[in-house]
């Protein structure tokens, strides 16, 4: 039988606050964890190859309080230098698409050095 506070987590649907501590050796992991592909350094990595020498700076910071569903994103580059918002924030959305199918939310923000 599921615990009261994993029960009431499922029932009520998404939830972002980290497990308490006894969920921590729930016998099928962790059921609250990111996928291990869908992590600050993971998505900041992906916009770094995707982007080259061009991107000045990434900042990636988890927003959803540890369980990695949502993302603010700030990414800087020479690359958008005389391009619309639009067409920057696609560039930067193109580069981690796999990424964002499995975050609840993301926050995006580009600019120009």
């Amino acid at each position: 039988m599921l615990s009261s506070t994993l029960r009431k987590s499922v029932v009520s649907g998404f939830r972002c606050s980290k497990p308490p501590p006894s969920l921590l050796s729930y016998p099928f992991g962790r059921p609250f964890s990111a996928s291990a592909g869908n992590t600050e350094q993971g998505i900041t990595k992906a916009i770094f190859e995707g982007l080259g020498d061009s991107a000045a700076e990434v900042k990636v910071t988890d927003i959803s309080g540890g369980c990695g569903s949502m993302y603010n994103v700030q990414v800087t580059s020479q690359l958008f230098k005389g391009v619309s918002k639009v067409k920057q924030s696609r560039m930067v959305q193109d580069l981690i698409k796999k990424e964002i199918g499995e975050m609840h939310g993301l926050t995006l923000k580009t600019k120009v050095p």
